[in-house]
């Protein structure tokens, strides 16, 4: 059950976010995650619009299940452009599509 965060609490997150969105680093990881992010969500679209396990994509574009799973679920943050390249192919996507 989702519960609600009392008002010290989300004072508490709001003032941690403040803090370290003023860390030079932290807006580049965000915002790379948010890319990350992004790619995760569109694979999984395209996966699904064509009819297609994990299993099956990744047999398909000569990855292992495992590192699809983890490009989906955020694990591997950093996919390579070879990576890419299968599964956008497969999907019959530019890999510009990808990461826009």
């Amino acid at each position: 059950m989702l519960k609600t965060l009392d008002k010290k609490t989300t004072s508490s997150v709001a003032s941690l976010e403040a803090r370290l969105a003023k860390r030079p680093g932290y807006r580049r990881a965000q915002a790379e995650l948010s890319t990350v992010a992004k790619v995760a969500a569109k694979l999984i679209r395209y996966r699904q619009e064509h009819g297609l396990s994990q299993a099956a994509l990744a047999g398909k574009s000569r990855l292992s299940r495992k590192a699809l799973n983890e490009i989906e679920g955020l694990v591997n943050a950093n996919p390579g452009l070879k990576t890419l390249e299968a599964l956008a192919g497969v999907l019959k996507v530019g890999v510009g599509e990808l990461l826009s």
